[in-house]
């Protein structure tokens, strides 16, 4: 219930959040600096998350991780009440009900299908009714929106091709790049034995660039449109998971922590520009759908990312793991698997943990292979759709 409640407070502090930058900053300049200080403080917490909570459950506790967001809380409520200026639309509006349920619902099928269909199968009793499920509620959602004199989610948006472009470029950046803020920890515990701070300090390469390159891409947006530098930022995150795929299939340490470098710089490039770009494609008056719509795609994008490489991971590590097990004549039993899936037997002293690290790794690289595929028919894609964008 309290997990509810927390997703449900963060989902409205993010969605009007770009549309109170957009209300405050109307001129061209201030607006796209406004977007590089946002991309780069989404890159802050990347640096600060995991050096502060690996600190935090260190030396004080897991628990506390949650306690110290109480007097943060109380102190940004008191900032935005004094600062942020009033932005209400005049004309009151309906809650869209019906296009609210069926969008969840729909996401929360094909989520489940992407959990369940590695280890069910994709035909099997306990999937396929998941995927259907997905499939009629996604068209029912769709066709209840066309009909909506003021819908949730206004269809006749997305006839502007630059408008796609924009949101698959920030479904790709959600499901290829910032995940990974998740799953890297994870790799570098589970694939290399780090304890949580030792994870912490190794995702700076990552953090670091995640923080810094927005910069570079409000540099950039004075001489390039917002498609070549979306397009740009795609292919250094198809570029960053490759390395990191083939770091771990090498086992080079040093590679590893450049590529996530690398993978990082591609998500600041992406970080401002894909909600720049969302925003510079709809109208200023329609401030609120435009948030939306980008709050939208960057939460599907982590939702049906972090299902589908998860997916792939789990099925991958424990794949390996039989392999590898069997070959050093250990009897192989669900339990034992499920444990090198999750990460359980990493730290083991015996040479299980060294087997389950391997396997893990092994695992863990396919998964950055699919994110890479991801970033890449999306480069394609938004490079495609914006080419007749106009700059700025």
């Amino acid at each position: 219930m309290l997990d509810a409640l927390f997703r449900a407070a963060a989902a409205f502090m993010l969605a009007p959040a770009l549309s109170l930058i957009g209300h405050a900053h109307q001129e061209p300049a201030r607006r796209t600096r406004a977007w590089a200080i946002w991309g780069a403080v989404m890159g802050l917490t990347m640096v600060l998350a995991p050096l502060l909570g690996g600190a935090i459950a260190t030396w004080l506790g897991w628990r506390w991780a949650f306690h110290i967001n109480l007097p943060l809380c109380l102190l940004l409520t008191a900032l935005s009440w004094r600062y942020i200026p009033e932005s209400r639309d005049p004309v009151c509006r309906r809650v869209d009900a019906a296009g609210v349920l069926l969008f969840a619902g729909s996401m929360l099928a094909w989520t489940w299908a992407l959990i369940r269909g590695p280890v069910e199968g994709w035909a099997s009793v306990a999937v396929l009714p998941w995927l259907l499920s997905g499939a009629v509620l996604g068209t029912a959602f769709i066709v209840v929106e066309r009909r909506r004199a003021q819908p949730m989610l206004d269809l006749a948006l997305f006839r502007i091709p630059a408008l796609v472009g924009a949101v698959i470029a920030m479904f790709a950046y959600a499901a290829a790049v910032q995940v990974m803020a998740s799953l890297l920890p994870l790799l570098l515990q589970n694939a290399r034995g780090d304890s949580v701070l030792q994870a912490g300090m190794h995702m700076l390469p990552f953090a670091l660039a995640m923080l810094l390159l927005p910069f570079l891409g409000r540099r950039l947006g004075a001489h390039w449109s917002s498609g070549r530098i979306l397009a740009l930022g795609l292919g250094v995150a198809v570029v960053g998971n490759l390395g990191i795929a083939v770091s771990l299939w090498q086992h080079s340490d040093a590679g590893l922590l450049l590529a996530m470098a690398v993978l990082g710089s591609g998500g600041g490039l992406l970080n401002g520009e894909t909600q720049k770009a969302i925003m510079g494609v709809i109208p200023p008056a329609r401030a609120g759908m435009a948030s939306g719509i980008s709050t939208t795609a960057r939460f599907s994008g982590i939702l049906i990312g972090f299902a589908t490489l998860g997916a792939v991971l789990s099925s991958h590590v424990r794949r390996a793991a039989e392999t590898a097990l069997a070959d050093a004549g250990q009897g192989v039993s669900p339990a034992l698997l499920e444990r090198v899936v999750v990460g359980e037997m990493s730290t083991s002293p015996s040479g299980l943990g060294a087997l389950a690290r391997a396997a893990y790794a092994h695992g863990a690289a396919y998964a950055f292979l699919v994110a890479a595929a991801m970033a890449l028919v999306a480069m394609l894609a938004t490079a495609r759709l914006m080419r007749n964008r106009q700059h700025g």
